[in-house]
């Protein structure tokens, strides 16, 4: 056996079965994986869990021991903790990790997956944690890259961007059993993760720069019959041997410029196989799908899946405000709770009725928002923290104002209102 070069791993499931394609030659070995963590949070406050009865929490087979040790390190933000404990050759990241939603718990935040909400709310039920699942959200892709400076300010607090790999990941519409192609259903969910992705790793390589990249084939297919299920993201084998190849040459140690020509060429390679082999049975499939999808597909209908769910709230509020009597108090200042699109509805009614936004509420601190409203904006307070003296406080997100609105109640003396009771008391809709 010829020398083993260590890795360690921050990504899904695509890096590790990269390192599995060919189990029978022993040229690489993970000594430390981390599955499907939040790098948008990455070095943030992590959560209060007990970890001795964590530990003795036993939820198999619904998850594995594995899964159960990357939800805890995601949650106590210890990820780089962990990795340190095994000096490897190069760490290995995928920009996959990107296109996860966010969930808070309390004052902490960690990424979402298919089991983790059942999981986490779990803990609580259990005396492990004090706090379950309160909001699941996506970072907006004009902060992404912002939050993802404190993911990479602390990878390259361990790893020089030599010793680092970057796979760029797009997700399949279709996928392959051997005999047919069918495409996915969920093609907006597609789309939609692919653009976090894209950006992600076109953030990621600039904040990881000088780092080694192994760019995304221009055609890939998923396995329908794929060891993990079939997802977007669970390709043929075609695909994990080009990444395999291409780990070969970087294990190399070339020139740079020598490095790049030649995982341009596998690059090139590979996707001329995916050409080959998928493209007429490609074309018969769509051609096929999108012959079925409009005898169903009405126009309405693509319009609704398009719709963001922002504009779904505000359409909300317009349907169902109605012109309320004005509170028997001079506000003259407000709290917003919730920089939303419906946040922004209320910014502007704030600035009509020369009412002055002493604060947003948010998952973040940040500089300003509503700046295009009132000039100098609001401070972005985070969640949790002390309320601001004002009049009012005014919540904007909607989706959790049941929750909300009990909770601020308790954390001030002044009067709290939903977005839509506001908007009732100002604005005839």
């Amino acid at each position: 056996m010829g020398e083993v070069t260590n890795i360690n791993i921050l990504g899904t499931c695509i890096s590790r079965d990269t390192f599995s394609v060919k189990p029978e030659i022993e040229k690489y070995k993970v000594l430390r994986y981390v599955n499907e963590f939040d790098p948008f949070y990455f070095n943030t406050q992590g959560m209060q869990i007990d970890k001795e009865k964590f530990d003795a929490y036993d939820v198999a087979p619904l998850i594995s021991n594995f899964r159960k040790r990357c939800m805890y390190l995601d949650a106590v933000k210890k990820i780089m903790d962990f990795i340190k404990e095994a000096d490897s050759d190069f760490l290995v990241i995928d920009s996959a990790i990107c296109r996860l939603q966010t969930m808070r718990l309390g004052d902490a935040c960690v990424a979402v997956s298919n089991y983790k909400e059942g999981f986490f709310n779990s803990l609580k039920d259990e005396g492990i944690t004090d706090v379950g699942v309160e909001e699941k959200f996506h970072v907006p892709l004009e902060e992404m890259e912002e939050r993802l400076k404190g993911f990479t300010s602390e990878v390259l607090k361990v790893y020089p961007p030599e010793k680092i790999i970057l796979l760029e990941i797009q997700g399949s519409f279709v996928h392959y059993d051997g005999t047919k192609l069918t495409p996915f259903g969920a093609v907006d969910k597609v789309i939609d993760k692919n653009k976090r992705m894209k950006l992600g790793f076109d953030i990621l390589k600039k904040q990881l720069a000088g780092c080694h990249i192994i760019p995304m084939l221009d055609a890939v297919m998923s396995d329908t019959n794929h060891w993990l299920k079939v997802a977007m993201l669970h390709y043929t084998k075609d695909y994990y041997e080009y990444a395999y190849e291409c780990m070969n040459v970087i294990a190399q140690r070339l020139p740079r410029d020598e490095e790049e020509k030649q995982i341009a060429l596998l690059h090139k390679e590979y996707t001329d196989r995916y050409y080959k082999n998928f493209y007429n049975l490609l074309a018969f499939t769509l051609a096929k799908s999108t012959e079925d999808k409009n005898a169903e597909i009405t126009v309405e209908k693509k319009k609704k899946n398009h719709l963001n769910m922002q504009s779904v709230l505000l359409r909300d509020i317009a349907e169902k405000t109605v012109r309320k009597e004005k509170p028997d108090i001079d506000i003259k200042t407000a709290v917003i709770y919730g920089w939303t699109r419906v946040g922004e509805f209320v910014m502007s009614i704030l600035a009509e009725n020369n009412i002055k936004p002493v604060a947003v509420i948010e998952n973040v601190a940040g500089e300003k928002a509503g700046s295009r409203y009132i000039e100098g904006g609001a401070p972005i307070l985070k969640r949790g923290s002390k309320i601001p003296k004002a009049d009012c406080v005014v919540v904007a997100d909607l989706k959790n104002a049941d929750i909300l609105v009990p909770k601020l109640k308790q954390m001030t003396n002044k009067p709290v209102y939903t977005a839509e009771e506001f908007a009732g008391f100002f604005k005839k809709l």
